[in-house]
């Protein structure tokens, strides 16, 4: 995937933004949405330029928000007291988030370590759910 420039630049502007601000609040709620940034972007970019490598970022992350903030929701007003959120979690989102960031600023955007940030998303995503912790317990899952 290779947008025209200006397109690349205002996503990696706004990406890295982005990133910093998630990384630098510990609240939860704040840090989603900090996320929503990255989905929001890519949906903006479709008016510029066109890439199924794009209309799969946007996907993923909407998705992964929506999964992520229906459990951080549940655990801030209590009524999630069972499984919560694993620890590393706050962590492997701020991870992931600079992740997207240093894809962008790179001169040229490298597909396979988009796509394995992707798939790292995923699993971000998917251990807010009951399953996921589950996996995690049993030392499957690892964030």
């Amino acid at each position: 995937m290779q947008p025209p420039e200006d397109v690349k630049q205002r996503l990696a502007s706004e990406f890295r933004f982005a990133a910093d601000q998630l990384a630098a609040t510990p609240v939860l709620g704040r840090k989603l949405y900090f996320w929503s940034v990255f989905y929001a972007e890519a949906l903006r970019a479709f008016n510029l330029w066109w890439h199924s490598d794009l209309v799969l970022l946007h996907h993923v992350v909407q998705a992964a928000y929506q999964t992520m903030n229906a459990r951080v929701s549940q655990v801030q007003t209590g009524a999630d007291r069972v499984v919560g959120l694993l620890p590393e979690f706050s962590d492997a989102l701020n991870e992931i988030s600079a992740e997207l960031a240093a894809i962008f600023e790179e001169q040229e955007i490298d597909s396979l370590r988009l796509h394995n940030a992707l798939a790292r998303i995923a699993v971000v995503s998917y251990s807010t759910v009951g399953n996921g912790h589950y996996l995690y317990l049993k030392g499957e899952l690892k964030l």
